[in-house]
């Protein structure tokens, strides 16, 4: 089994439940579901595909939570970046990854701009926030407005899902990847205790 798949079963059995209250703002599984469709399919059609890796610099929120599945949904593996990151972190994580895209929130920018010249191999980046740059898709419009097209890409467990960095105390960090099926397992044992 892969995320994509553990995802679409939860939100085929519990459609109408609550999935996510966020500042007094209810979304169901139903509605979490389109969200997440509606970027798999913008994200893939931008050129986003199977083993690429996508970084989310977001704080806690959903449209990370929703930006993760969505890369998951294609394939792709999401890596979550620490946001007390700066920029030199920043631009080792994005380097060391080999990442193809980024997404970010405009709280970010400032420290990614200082950066940015220095990644010719970063391809997309898409901001969230109030007033997103105009060179750049908005996060929002992406979820929202999306042609909630159904995206089939075929992922086998053993596929990666995440990429994390470590914090080792020596040298520099290192990009550890987990599985779908080791996530889900993972999640499976949380619910279980």
């Amino acid at each position: 089994m892969n995320l994509a798949a553990f995802l679409n079963d939860k939100i085929a059995r519990y459609a109408d439940r609550l999935a996510l209250r966020y500042n007094f703002n209810d979304i169901t599984y139903a509605q979490l579901g389109e969200k997440i469709n509606n970027l798999a399919a913008r994200l893939k059609k931008a050129g986003i595909k199977k083993g690429d890796i996508v970084h989310v610099y977001l704080p806690n929120s959903p449209e990370g939570l929703i930006s993760i599945f969505a890369i998951q949904k294609i394939g792709a593996i999401a890596g979550p970046v620490n946001t007390w990151f700066k920029s030199e972190e920043l631009l080792y994580l994005l380097r060391d990854s080999g990442a193809k895209a980024l997404i970010i929130d405009s709280l970010y920018c400032q420290a990614f701009e200082k950066i940015e010249p220095d990644l010719p191999d970063l391809k997309l980046v898409i901001e969230h926030g109030e007033n997103p740059q105009s060179s750049r898709p908005s996060l929002s419009e992406w979820i929202e407005d999306g042609p909630n097209e159904r995206v089939s890409v075929p992922i086998t467990g053993s596929d990666p899902a995440f990429i994390f960095y470590t914090s080792g105390t020596t040298g520099d960090p290192k990009g550890v990847l987990l599985s779908h099926q080791g996530v889900i397992a993972d999640a499976t044992q949380v619910n279980e205790r």
